[in-house]
């Protein structure tokens, strides 16, 4: 009873009482891989890295091979800079499941991240033989085809992604990477592609990307001398 009511909170956005709910059910029952499931993907929630590691790795000792918690210790694994654990993790759990699209995106990012574009080309095409169209599958691609220099199936696979929809923040991460591969296509001349920079600059300042993210980004150089630059930083908080 007190984990389903752990569960109820959590879903209602009490993440307190969810807290006291999963440590009382473990101070009953400490063998609880459920339990310790549950409080291991809370901490995340909460920012509590190292604590939902310890749960994690708990559950994991209880039952190996479990694959939410094997996905879940995956993305704390990465928070705290283990890369290459995180990765382990990942390589298990997609052994146990491999059609779950939402693990196969993280290794696909995290494979892009550690310069195996061709690894990340691999998931996201995965993703999209078991789900076509699917947007996440599209992004990643996207990702992994920019990182192979491939600028135009990049740009072809990220507009999809962005058609198709997907999480807001994804999006105005997709707008970013479109306005800076159209601006390297354009080689700073003004034309479409430039055209096209500034009208995802403007999608991705509209979904909340800072002003100072864009004065940072060396590959947007190209368009300072633009008067739309300025118009565009204006507009950015």
């Amino acid at each position: 009873a007190l984990r389903i009511r752990a569960s109820i909170r959590q879903r209602e956005g009490d993440n307190v009482g969810a807290m006291s709910d999963l440590d009382a059910v473990l101070a009953l029952d400490p063998g609880s891989v459920l339990a310790r499931e549950m409080r291991g993907q809370l901490h995340a929630v909460l920012g509590e890295a190292q604590a939902s590691k310890e749960d994690f790795d708990e559950a994991l000792a209880l039952e190996p091979g479990r694959f939410l918690s094997l996905a879940g210790r995956a993305l704390v694994l990465r928070l705290l800079g283990d890369e290459a654990g995180a990765l382990a993790d990942l390589d298990a759990a997609i052994a146990i499941d491999p059609r779950e699209a939402g693990v196969r995106a993280v290794r696909a990012d995290l494979r892009v991240h550690r310069g195996d574009a061709k690894g990340a080309l691999e998931d996201a095409e995965a993703i999209l033989a078991v789900t076509p169209g699917d947007p996440v599958g599209l992004y990643q691609r996207g990702l992994a085809r920019a990182a192979l220099e491939d600028v135009d199936g990049s740009i072809e696979d990220l507009e999809a992604s962005l058609a198709a929809g997907g999480p807001a923040s994804r999006r105005a991460q997709a707008h970013i990477y479109l306005a800076r591969l159209y601006t390297f296509r354009s080689r700073g001349d003004a034309g479409a592609d430039r055209e096209a920079a500034f009208l995802h600059l403007g999608a991705a300042v509209d979904a909340g990307v800072r002003r100072d993210f864009l004065e940072k980004n060396e590959m947007l150089s190209p368009l300072h001398a633009d008067p739309r630059w300025e118009e565009l930083l204006k507009k950015a908080r």
